[in-house]
């Protein structure tokens, strides 16, 4: 095992993982998963990262569910045309070279979910915490089969206007939602939306965190995008201290963005200010519409550990 991993000890004896021995991410038995209908389930990982593929494949193993480990793609894997494309600071919107090969990786989980017979995927990132209602809810979600696109199984902790109703499955209510909010750590996606995303090259021009959740984006306007309440997932980073498992980004590099960005500053600062603008009129607007007509709420979604 690698040195990053030395301080992950993980042990199924028999349903309990406990971390560094001292605290577990389950703290009670975990029932045999219910038989229901195929999905297609799949966790996307680093070759490097062998941590969060033993962390990833003990916690579903413990919760019974069948998976695939897809290998994350990396930036030496990307094409020099598609860099060039959209990873090029030079260009409006652009992403880092880090954040393109998240959303390759992204896309390499849509197809293998499309070369299977499923109807729904439940695709992971490799630092979430899951629910231990987790499994009860993918066997109720395909037995109800709901109308819903993408649903974001995971939460931030972030206020989200939220809209009352809604079909509610095992104790979690399927919610409709205005708001930008990031995060793909935890999603079902139809096979509807895989197959249409899956060939859109405007998905390549926004952080993948970005691209499937906001609101206001072009995703939310093709496909039914609901949030599940409460969410059934949490990234490690995002439960901080409290979180049982320490598994740093991979992904998050401020200063390298900034670095980039310098010789084209005053470009990306006009495109950020126009982008703000609208948000803060139509985004706003609809905001006080959903609130005031649509019953909706502020409120954060919380997790659910059990």
């Amino acid at each position: 095992m690698p040195p990053d991993s030395a301080a992950l000890t993980l042990s199924l004896a028999p349903l309990t993982i406990a971390v560094d021995q001292t605290r577990g991410i389950h703290s009670r038995p975990v029932h045999a998963a219910r038989k229901t209908a195929p999905m297609f389930i799949a966790y996307i990982n680093l070759a490097r990262r062998e941590d969060r593929r033993v962390f990833m494949d003990s916690q579903l193993n413990l919760l019974g569910i069948p998976s695939t480990r897809i290998g994350a793609v990396t930036p030496a894997d990307l094409d020099p045309a598609a860099i060039d494309a959209y990873a090029n600071p030079r260009r409006p919107g652009w992403l880092t070279a880090a954040e393109l090969a998240c959303t390759h990786s992204h896309v390499a989980a849509w197809r293998a979910f499309l070369d299977s017979p499923a109807k729904h995927a439940l695709i992971l990132e490799d630092d979430t915490i899951l629910s231990l209602k987790l499994p009860d809810f993918l066997a109720s979600f395909m037995d109800a089969a709901p109308e819903v696109d993408l649903l974001r199984l995971e939460t931030t902790l972030r206020p989200l206007s939220i809209a009352p109703g809604g079909p509610v499955i095992e104790g979690v209510a399927l919610r409709h939602y205005v708001g930008d909010v990031g995060g793909a750590a935890a999603y079902l996606i139809s096979r509807r939306a895989a197959e249409a995303l899956v060939f859109d090259p405007e998905v390549y021009r926004r952080h993948m965190d970005r691209l499937l959740f906001d609101s206001e984006g072009a995703v939310a306007r093709r496909f039914t995008v609901l949030q599940a309440v409460p969410a059934l997932g949490i990234q490690a980073r995002v439960m901080g201290a409290q979180a049982p498992v320490k598994l740093d980004s991979d992904l998050i590099d401020e200063p390298g963005r900034l670095r980039a960005e310098k010789p084209y500053a005053l470009r990306h600062a006009i495109r950020r200010i126009a982008t703000s603008v609208h948000r803060d009129t139509f985004g706003a607007a609809r905001k006080i519409w959903f609130r005031r007509v649509g019953g909706a709420q502020r409120q954060r979604v919380p997790y659910s550990p059990n």
